[in-house]
């Protein structure tokens, strides 16, 4: 009879500790003390705003969020890590870390962060894409034009590709590697990452500026009269002609001077881009952000109050 009293205490205290081998998390606080212990972190690729930090014989399973799932040990890099942790929606101004965008509805958005709760080790991610069933790839070519605007105290890392589970382009922006960058927009998800580092010597509170775009271009036609700088008639009848190939544009760095705190990352230069007026995400239904009001000496500039 003690023995069975004993097996079934074993066996009690063996499911409790099975129960909270897995357990679910909801900040980047969390996040992190889950990988910093040796667990794996996974977000069920459904929601993005909560993960779960469980044992690695535990993927798949019900208790770490199912098979839909994106996971630390699955990514291509560590710098899509961050995406397998919660989406920190009070304070990332979208609602969401997954962003549609449209050739024409949806084509230009700028995301500006700073508030107290945006802080040194907290991560605000976001997923840019477009659907295929809104492409004309058949008369147009589309690209995503990224640029970051301004950033203090901010670890600001891209990448792109396919899915969460490809994505294999890694890039830790900084002076070397410019501020705007370009990337094709079909079947290509863009994947940008802004993480809170604050010096000891600095009283800054972290915060960033972004913009991207999404571009589009007319392909020229394969056939017809095109024209030319000489103006002869190129009309010769024949179809199938040749058309100029289409590069894919590179990383364009500019020259930008060393970061200073009160100083915007990019001067304005006073050109006025011909596009409709930017999406601004600033602020949540839950936390109030406050205003970057533009500095009265320089456009552009934030005011760091």
């Amino acid at each position: 009879m003690t023995s069975l009293v004993w097996l079934c205490l074993l066996f009690a205290v063996s499911t409790v500790e099975l129960t909270r081998a897995a357990s679910q998390i909801e900040d980047d606080t969390a996040c992190a003390s889950c990988v910093g212990g040796g667990s794996v972190v996974c977000r069920p690729n459904y929601y993005d705003r909560y993960s779960f930090c469980c044992d690695e014989t535990e993927i798949g399973s019900r208790s770490c969020g199912g098979t839909d799932v994106f996971c630390t040990t699955m990514a291509q890099n560590s710098l899509m890590n961050a995406f397998a942790c919660p989406y920190s929606y009070g304070y990332c101004g979208a609602k969401t870390s997954e962003i549609n965008m449209h050739p024409t509805k949806r084509n230009n958005i700028a995301i500006e962060i700073s508030n107290r709760l945006y802080i040194d080790a907290e991560t605000c991610y976001y997923q840019f894409s477009v659907p295929t069933s809104d492409l004309d790839t058949d008369k147009m070519r589309y690209f995503w034009d990224v640029n970051i605007d301004e950033m203090t105290n901010v670890v600001t890392t891209i990448n792109n590709g396919t899915s969460l589970l490809t994505a294999n382009d890694p890039i830790t922006v900084g002076f070397t590697t410019g501020y705007r960058f370009q990337f094709t927009a079909e079947n290509n998800v863009v994947f940008m990452a802004f993480t809170g580092s604050v010096p000891s010597t600095s009283s800054n509170s972290p915060l960033f500026s972004m913009s991207i775009k999404l571009r589009s271009f007319e392909l020229n036609p394969s056939s017809g009269t095109d024209e030319v700088d000489d103006g002869e008639d190129t009309d010769t009848g024949e179809t199938g002609g040749t058309t100029d190939p289409v590069v894919d544009p590179l990383v364009d760095p500019i020259d930008i001077p060393i970061i200073e705190p009160d100083k915007p990352i990019i001067p304005d230069t006073g050109e006025v881009d011909e596009e409709t007026e930017p999406e601004i995400v600033t602020e949540t239904e839950i936390v109030t952000v406050k205003r970057m009001v533009p500095n009265s000496n320089t456009i552009g500039e934030k005011s760091k109050n």
